[in-house]
């Protein structure tokens, strides 16, 4: 028992030495140190796109520096495996034969911070070492060359900045890549590229909205021809019918809440497509800041069958779903307020 453990040690020592032999090459080039180590710099507005493959996982960021809209609007389309379920298994039977590949899943939305803060971060890459020219090493140590894995970012005026991304470290912290450009390579944080191949949970944008509760001044509802207008009064959170009323609408701080708490599933119509529903929307907000002519953003919800509604908004600029049980306080409050016109 004493000698399998010490067997066991001993393993565990000769993994942990090789990966330090492999962060720390004796050769090829003098390392530059556990520090940051810039490894390209470009302004991130002369970003067009980045893009990042591992093997059947690709995503996409595509930045719309000129929407008018800020932060601006970035889209992000991304594919990942599909998932796989094991067939079930009948008690006494034999195994039953493996399933089909399953289709890849495929999502496309608009970026939140994050993915703001991605681009940034990737057009002003660091690394955590440079380990010297791949020429001088042993590649193959560094899981290189890479075919099925890259980050490329695109840019204007100039080629793309490619890396290929090679092996991971032991213990998954970090990640070799060789830099195209320079035919270095390098030690990247794992973390990063990790927000990278898990976007749909990492760097969609969930609001609807875009704007803070504090400055919207006016709300304005209409569903078919009823209308009504809410202005804010000076008690926190409170509605009335003109800026200088002395009773407040009830309905009108409900509302203002389920509006903020509505959040996107995801980006498409509930029939999958990417079109705005025909006919007119069941209920459109308009909601404004001071002084404002024009809404500073807007929402249309539009009904339909089954868990979800479609919701179309300035800030979204394309079909989302949204959850009904979200939804219902909304339209609730919506149409009491208008029954009071």
């Amino acid at each position: 028992m004493h000698r399998g453990h010490a067997v066991l040690g001993a393993l565990v020592a000769v993994a942990a030495l090789w990966a330090y032999f492999v962060a720390h090459p004796l050769g090829g080039g003098a390392p530059s140190g556990q520090g940051s180590v810039r490894v390209w710099e470009v302004p991130v507005r002369n970003v067009t796109a980045l893009r990042y493959r591992d093997g059947a996982t690709q995503t996409v960021l595509t930045p719309q520096w000129d929407s008018g809209t800020e932060p601006p609007y970035i889209w992000v389309d991304a594919e990942a495996p599909g998932r796989r379920l094991p067939p079930p298994r009948a008690k006494g039977k034999p195994e039953p034969a493996p399933p089909e590949a399953p289709e890849p899943e495929h999502s496309a939305f608009r970026g939140n911070a994050t993915a703001l803060q991605t681009l940034e971060l990737f057009a002003a890459l660091s690394a955590t070492r440079d380990l010297g020219r791949l020429d001088a090493l042993e590649a193959d140590q560094f899981g290189l060359p890479a075919k099925d894995a890259f980050l490329e970012l695109e840019r204007t005026g100039a080629p793309p900045l490619r890396l290929e991304l090679g092996r991971a470290t032991f213990g998954e912290a970090g990640r070799y890549a060789h830099n195209l450009t320079d035919g270095r390579v390098y030690l990247l944080r794992a973390p990063d590229l990790r927000r990278l191949s898990s976007a749909r949970g990492s760097l969609m944008d969930r609001e609807l909205l875009g704007i803070k509760p504090e400055d919207v001044v006016r709300i304005e509802l209409q569903a078919g021809r009823a209308g009504r207008t809410l202005h804010r009064l000076a008690e926190p959170n409170q509605w009335g019918a003109a800026p200088d009323s002395g009773a407040a609408v009830a309905d009108g701080a409900v509302l203002m809440t389920a509006l903020q708490s509505l959040k996107a599933l995801r980006y498409g119509a509930a029939d999958g497509g990417s079109e705005v529903p025909a006919g007119a929307p069941a209920l459109e907000v308009r909601l404004f800041r001071t002084g404002g002519a024009e809404p500073a953003a807007w929402l249309r919800l539009f009904e339909g069958e089954g868990q979800t509604l479609t919701v179309v908004s300035s800030y979204t600029q394309r079909p989302v779903q949204v959850a009904r049980p979200a939804a219902a306080p909304v339209l609730e409050k919506a149409r009491a307020l208008l029954r009071g016109t």
